[in-house]
């Protein structure tokens, strides 16, 4: 079913009514009140393969990597070909290539006719690279060190650009996160993007958001936890905006000062292509997706330039998602169990 949606789109220079410091935002703020199309996933067709565990799930080219919390393994790969699993890797521990706790900041990528996927280990601070072609051929994890940031502060996202650079986000300064871009030979350069560095808490989550990098338009795009907005960000020049789905920005100190039961999850895992990037969107309650809500979640899909392109509703809650070969897979672990649906891919995404 599609929704006849006249797009609304105004940009504020003026900012907000009180106090700007009490906002987290750009240089420039878009309210986005509508899409273009909206559409309700319907009808899916749900992978028959047990995914019991399994907490979220990565895509890396035709192969899926599961995320685990419980069991000897992080990982368990499967070819999205088949559904077949390709083994279980990353061992916890604390020995020669294992991980005391989950690997984050997931990075898939192609070298040549190789795939492979980086992976940050908090414990250490290092980013390491997993051969990933290697290790499903030979069913044996195949890890490389390849940058060491602990010296810089503690981590929480890492990508590598494809120059040489990565870009990093860590926690600074008791209460914020700090976003720059760090080269292989030791300079930092401090992305200052409107507030974002700048803004404090004293929970550091409040100011948590889900980021996509894109190395080919050089921008982050990041959906913030617990704010309706994303900040969309270059690495390169100054152009920065934040994309308010109110119609005002929401204040720190409105937030702080909810009761932790009550404050709202707005953003969720994030994916991209050349053309585009998306977020899953709840805005409902934490203690409402926890406990299961029937309010479902949407798939908010947007131009790497900010324009809004497609809002996709879910009629329940989901984890993650991905686009490939030209189907949409999404994820949820918010139910009676853990499954994978598969849809038709929206015409707009798949041109």
């Amino acid at each position: 079913m599609k929704y006849s949606v006249i797009l609304l789109i105004s940009i504020l220079f003026v900012g907000c009514k009180s106090d700007k410091k009490d906002y987290i935002r750009c240089d420039e703020v878009r309210t986005i009140l509508s899409f273009p199309e909206e559409i309700e996933l319907k009808n899916p067709s749900v992978v028959p393969v047990d995914l019991t565990g399994c907490v979220d799930i990565i895509q890396a080219d035709s192969l899926m990597i599961c995320k685990k919390e419980d069991g000897e393994y992080f990982w368990e790969i499967y070819s999205l070909n088949t559904m077949k699993s390709l083994g279980e890797y990353i061992r916890k521990g604390h020995g020669r290539n294992e991980f005391e706790w989950a690997p984050s900041s997931e990075n898939a990528y192609y070298k040549g006719d190789t795939l492979y996927c980086d992976i940050l280990k908090s414990s250490s601070g290092k980013l390491y690279a997993c051969n990933l072609t290697a290790t499903v051929q030979n069913r044996k994890l195949s890890l490389s060190e390849k940058f060491g940031c602990s010296a810089y502060g503690e981590m929480c996202n890492v990508v590598e650009l494809g120059d040489s650079s990565y870009f990093c986000v860590k926690c600074h300064d008791m209460g914020s996160f700090q976003r720059s871009v760090i080269s292989a030979n030791g300079g930092e350069r401090v992305l200052e993007r409107g507030n974002l560095n700048k803004m404090k808490a004293d929970e550091l989550n409040v100011l948590s958001a889900f980021r996509i990098v894109s190395a080919a338009h050089k921008k982050v795009a990041e959906g913030m936890l617990r704010f309706p907005q994303i900040n969309l960000y270059s690495l390169d020049s100054d152009k920065n905006m934040t994309l308010s789905l109110e119609s005002e920005l929401y204040s720190m100190s409105s937030v702080e000062n909810q009761s932790k039961s009550s404050r709202k999850k707005y953003f969720g895992a994030m994916q991209s292509s050349v053309d585009w990037f998306g977020a899953l969107y709840y805005g409902i309650p934490f203690k409402d997706i926890y406990e299961g809500s029937d309010q479902g979640s949407s798939i908010l899909f947007f131009g790497w330039d900010g324009t809004p392109v497609l809002k996709a509703h879910l009629p329940y809650i989901a984890t993650s998602f991905f686009v490939y070969d030209k189907k949409l897979y999404v994820f949820t672990n918010c139910g009676e169990k853990e499954s994978l649906m598969i849809y038709d891919c929206p015409s707009v995404l798949s041109k």
